[in-house]
């Protein structure tokens, strides 16, 4: 024997979509809270999409054209030490790496420099 169920007598159910609309809109509503939390409390350089100061090291007065030597490469077939152009790579204070070409740089790995116009002169 069979027993039919009328699909009126039912009792409404929450997981219909208009039972999840309100969870989902307040879902939205929280992330959105969070997306504008967070934006407002990053600073100021970093909401412009530009990068935060770094501070200086040591007691130092900040330098933005100031980084340390990360490597010295001789370039059209130098010898390490001899004549000629080198290739000169400065990772700057900011964490940008910068790659400059010099004659004769007079610098090794691990000096500090500072960055002028495309010379390099050592920091002490």
């Amino acid at each position: 024997m069979t027993t039919s169920i009328d699909p009126d007598e039912l009792p409404r159910s929450h997981d219909t979509f208009g039972g999840q609309t309100p969870v989902a809109l307040v879902a939205i509503a929280a992330i959105g809270a969070i997306l504008l939390v967070n934006s407002l409390s990053l600073p100021s350089s970093a909401r412009a999409g530009g990068l935060p100061s770094v501070p200086a090291l040591d007691g130092e007065v900040a330098c933005a054209g100031c980084g340390e030597v990360v490597g010295v490469r001789p370039l059209h077939g130098n010898t390490a030490g001899g004549a000629g152009p080198y290739e000169v790579e400065i990772r700057m204070r900011d964490g940008i790496q910068r790659l400059i070409r010099a004659e004769a740089p007079g610098v090794i790995v691990g000096d500090r420099v500072r960055l002028e116009g495309g010379s390099l002169t050592l920091r002490d």
